[in-house]
């Protein structure tokens, strides 16, 4: 194995890392979110507050998807 065919290695493996860690991230925002959720509906109470950080935090949340799906696609290149 020669020295550019270790770098392709190493730069898949840290951009497969690296986005799995993206696709992760909104995973466990929306998991939080819909236990908030939850727990509002238990007590009867639908706070315009929590309505309003879930529409703040959506466009994070796509944008993260968004990227790692550009960083899955550039990991299949480099398979």
């Amino acid at each position: 194995m020669n020295r550019g065919q270790k770098m392709k290695e190493c730069l898949r493996i840290l951009i497969g890392i690296i986005a799995v860690v993206i696709f992760v991230i909104p995973a466990t925002r929306l998991y939080k979110f819909n236990k908030e959720l939850n727990n509002a509906k238990k007590d009867n109470v639908l706070s315009e507050q929590l309505v309003e950080h879930w529409y703040k935090n959506f466009y994070t949340i796509i944008a993260f998807i968004v990227v790692g799906m550009i960083l899955a696609l550039l990991f299949s290149f480099l398979s």
